[in-house]
């Protein structure tokens, strides 16, 4: 499966190349994917193989174990890597349309703000 993205201004683009269809959404409801996105954060996992970038996106460290990666020029929030780095989440809103994905799981569920509702039968993980 072959999917392409980019940050709102066009500085960052990537590719994602995969023998492999792109797997579901992974919602994430923690405190800090809600702080670095704005709301519940959606993505897809890659391995770093199959990922190409195009322009260089910024890191923050996040946490001891765990970097995210963002456009310098707009912010846009692009990918999340955990040590020890077998997979690259990208951020779904990044991903150039049609992109064929459904949700597969909420996860940190248990962080969940109290505003809105989970409302789709996808599976809830209530601390992963």
């Amino acid at each position: 499966m072959r999917a392409t993205g980019h940050c709102l201004c066009g500085t960052i683009s990537y590719r994602i190349d995969s023998q492999d269809p792109l797997p579901g959404v992974t919602l994430c409801h923690c405190a800090q994917c809600a702080r670095w996105s704005g709301s519940l954060a959606a993505f897809i996992a890659c391995r770093p193989s199959e990922l190409s970038i195009e322009g260089e996106p910024a890191w923050f460290q996040s946490s001891p174990d765990t970097r995210r990666g963002f456009c310098p020029t707009c912010g846009s929030a692009l990918f999340w890597q955990a040590e020890p780095g077998n997979r690259v989440y990208v951020t779904v809103g990044t991903l150039d349309l049609p992109t064929g994905l459904t949700i597969a799981e909420h996860i940190h569920t248990a962080s969940k703000p109290d505003w809105y509702d989970i409302l789709d039968p996808a599976p809830q993980k209530a601390g992963e």
